[in-house]
């Protein structure tokens, strides 16, 4: 008689554990829902970001150089995966003779297009103004450019509202002298 009690209790205490268990959710769904709540791209986010650029560059004066660009900038994703922005650029140019310094603003366009929930491909083309100032002389020649660009980071999103990216970019300069730009660009960045 003890022994099927015994056993009683021990199928009870089966079932209640199968049956708790089974009501929880598992962490990995709840690290799905967390991530898919919080999304990159979603309508109404607000992305700051930092690109770091490094370009060999050609124009049609027969100088090539080498830059480098620092970008802070921001974007809102007006729509679902779509985002436009705005950013400002510092930058060193290091070339034949005098080096410059060159100071842009721009604004872009860009359309996000998710892998999955950590990987994705964030598109965008810009339009611009940069100021070339060579900086050994105070009173040395400047140059001013209509920039057009684009920019195609893989994005991988390793934490909640956090994300890094590299890509190619390609920019092209009008204006004093003309340009075609080609480099690596990185991205750092967070949303909210």
């Amino acid at each position: 008689m003890l022994g099927r009690g015994i056993r009683w209790v021990g199928a009870a205490l089966a079932l209640g554990v199968a049956s708790v268990a089974s009501a929880q959710e598992s962490p990995v769904e709840k690290v799905e829902e967390s991530t898919a709540a919080g999304s990159f791209g979603e309508t109404g986010q607000l992305v700051i970001s930092q690109e770091l650029q490094f370009n060999l560059t050609y124009n049609t004066a027969g100088t090539d150089n080498f830059t480098i660009v620092l970008a802070p900038g921001a974007d809102y994703f007006l729509r679902e995966n779509l985002s436009v922005g705005a950013g400002v650029s510092f930058g060193q140019i290091f070339q034949e003779g005098e080096d410059a310094t060159s100071v842009g603003l721009n604004v872009r366009l860009g359309y996000n297009l998710p892998y999955d929930k950590n990987l994705s491909l964030w598109p965008k083309l810009t339009v611009g103004f940069l100021y070339n100032k060579e900086t050994t002389f105070l009173f040395g020649p400047d140059g001013t450019f209509f920039q057009l660009g684009a920019f195609a980071p893989i994005v991988l999103h390793p934490a909640s509202h956090f994300f890094v990216g590299l890509g190619p970019n390609l920019d092209i300069l009008l204006g004093d002298s003309e340009g075609l730009s080609f480099g690596v660009r990185s991205v750092v960045g967070g949303y909210f």
